[in-house]
């Protein structure tokens, strides 16, 4: 596929480098600040070593958090989000896109989310 910038609902993530090898995903950053303090994205696709017909793929998202540190933006943490699959070559392409619609959805619960972005645990 051919790399394009992300727009979202209001900020872009710029395609800075497309995936050139197994192992160097493409990068995209959202260019709020310098690089270092914007979030970035990359992404890999794969083949499986030894099942050349099937991929394992990642969505690793690392957000700065910047603070002003006696006047000077700095980063004093991050927080990642990392997301990985497997693409087998037994299943056919309505499963891995039924799989994906499971998977954006879960993502929009509020109980994933009380997860993700509070912290919660489920007791």
């Amino acid at each position: 596929m051919r790399g394009s910038d992300l727009i979202l609902a209001d900020e872009t993530f710029t395609l800075i480098t497309p995936q050139d090898s197994e192992t160097t995903p493409a990068v995209f950053v959202n260019k709020k600040q310098s690089r270092t303090m914007s979030p970035t994205l990359t992404l890999l696709s794969r083949p499986i070593q030894g099942d050349s017909l099937s991929s394992r793929t990642s969505l690793a998202l690392l957000v700065p958090v910047v603070r002003s540190v006696d006047g000077v933006d700095t980063v004093v943490a991050t927080i990642p989000f990392n997301i990985t699959g497997k693409l087998p070559k037994e299943a056919t392409q309505a499963e891995i896109e039924n799989a994906y619609a499971d998977l954006s959805a879960l993502l929009a619960t509020d109980t994933v989310k009380a997860v993700l972005q509070n912290g919660e645990r489920i007791i």
